[in-house]
């Protein structure tokens, strides 16, 4: 009995180490296979295609403003101040002095100031404006046969657009006679810039005064560089008619302008 003791421990522990080893064993190939599915997976990841970002949104410029056709815009006379030039223009039912270089109601830019007209840059070509003849008065319309209604209260015509060259033969008469003239137009002394002119109170709209370019509320203050400062004292200014042209400096609104006006 004594003999087997050693045997029996032998062979219990050598079962003991062939099963040691064979679970060792086990739990190696379960983790050799877990690294290998993982190793798998992220290579599966990699080869992947990168998902594309969407583009960036592009800003769309605004189209540019259009320009107006210069063909719309009116001279309406010649200013001379000093040793510069500028023009007179009118679009619809506007008018405003214009020098070389300025945009004239976004239609184009005044190139040239010329004796009897301007060149307007427009777009890619030159556009020549000569300066608008007065229009002829429309037709009297024949009187109606029978009155139904009450005819409305006449309103104060607005005076015409300063257009055209004057005539030198009407503009002699008015000239003389400035001072019936003034008193028609209600005209009285007044103060403007550090100096004196007549205020015109009621500018008829058939009128020399209205043919020069006048308006109701306007300050005269000189004609054909002659002061007219006071409606008592006024200078006979008839022999102006035979120059080329006549100037007139008057104050509107606060705003001083003088424009020539061709004779003929």
């Amino acid at each position: 009995m004594r003999g087997r003791g050693p045997l029996s421990s032998g062979l219990v522990l050598g079962v003991m180490l062939i099963a040691g080893h064979r679970i060792a064993a086990g739990q190696d190939s379960a983790q050799t296979k877990a690294a290998n599915a993982k190793a798998t997976v992220a290579a599966a990841v990699a080869t992947q295609a990168p998902t594309a970002a969407p583009p960036a949104p592009t800003a769309t410029a605004a189209p540019p403003a259009k320009e107006g056709s210069a063909e719309d815009l009116r001279l309406l006379g010649i200013v001379r101040g000093g040793n510069s030039s500028g023009a007179l223009i009118g679009l619809d039912d506007k008018q405003e002095i214009f020098h070389k270089g300025d945009a004239v109601f976004d239609h184009g830019t005044l190139k040239d100031v010329r004796d009897d007209s301007v060149v307007i840059r427009s777009g890619d070509s030159d556009v020549t404006l000569k300066v608008v003849k007065e229009a002829p008065p429309p037709p009297a319309e024949p009187a109606a046969a029978q009155v139904v209604d009450a005819p409305a209260p006449m309103r104060e015509a607005a005076p015409p657009p300063a257009t055209g060259p004057l005539s030198r033969v009407e503009a002699r008469a008015a000239l003389k006679d400035l001072g019936q003239l003034l008193e028609k137009a209600e005209a009285k002394r007044v103060s403007v810039g550090g100096g004196h002119g007549v205020q015109l109170g009621k500018v008829d709209s058939s009128s020399f005064l209205a043919k020069l370019g006048l308006r109701s509320g306007d300050i005269l203050q000189k004609l054909d560089g002659t002061a007219i400062d006071d409606v008592d004292r006024l200078p006979d200014l008839s022999s102006a008619a035979d120059g080329k042209e006549l100037t007139v400096t008057y104050s509107r609104n606060d705003i001083g302008l003088t424009i020539a006006r061709p004779l003929q």
